[in-house]
């Protein structure tokens, strides 16, 4: 759930239809993967709070007969810990960290465009690791005549292969997202609502 730019986040952390071309937002809803995004790259990084560090890169290719595809990486670090004994002697040093490894695929079909996106989840908390698998599903709706776009994302189906625990499976957090973008034809911004 946290964002992977700056600009989403000043749109609030979530938004699924503001559709304008920014490669970042396929992170939001796979559908918003278009053809004017051939080849371009995004490369975020966020130093956050305390030792966390964020980081997103994706990059788009578009291929004339098979449509729109786009790769990405998106990570979150936790920073350095220390395995301790009970007397507090420092036995070494270790890292936390989550990955996820997206490819994206989009459709267009008139004013909608269809998306998905295949996500590889890695959780790495040192004696605790996880592996899974989800999939994004998303639609969007524009209507450059009346400047009015629209969305639709269900986020993370998918299922843990690798559990941290033996015996203990978890789910995934599975989200839906609904949102619609307005712009104003003699004003300088829009308005977004989006419901999660």
């Amino acid at each position: 759930n946290i964002p992977t730019s700056a600009r989403i986040s000043a749109l609030g952390g979530f938004n699924v239809s503001h559709i304008d071309g920014d490669l970042s937002f396929v992170n939001a809803n796979p559908a918003m993967l278009t053809t004017d995004m051939h080849n371009q790259f995004v490369l975020s990084y966020t130093n956050y709070v305390s030792d966390i560090n964020l980081g997103y890169a994706i990059y788009a290719r578009n291929f004339e007969k098979a449509g729109i595809f786009s790769a990405g990486i998106q990570y979150l670090n936790y920073g350095k810990f220390y395995n301790t004994n009970e007397f507090g002697e420092v036995l070494g040093k270790f890292n936390a960290a989550d990955y996820a490894i997206n490819i994206s695929y989009a459709y267009p079909l008139k004013k909608f465009n269809f998306g998905g996106t295949l996500k590889t989840i890695v959780s790495d908390y040192w004696e605790a690791t996880s592996f899974g698998m989800a999939v994004d599903l998303g639609a969007t709706y524009k209507d450059t005549a009346s400047l009015f776009s629209a969305g639709l994302v269900f986020k993370n189906l998918g299922f843990q292969m690798k559990k941290y625990t033996k015996g203990v499976r978890e789910s995934l957090p599975i989200d839906m997202q609904l949102g619609i973008t307005k712009k104003f034809k003699h004003a300088p911004f829009s308005l977004s609502l989006t419901a999660i």
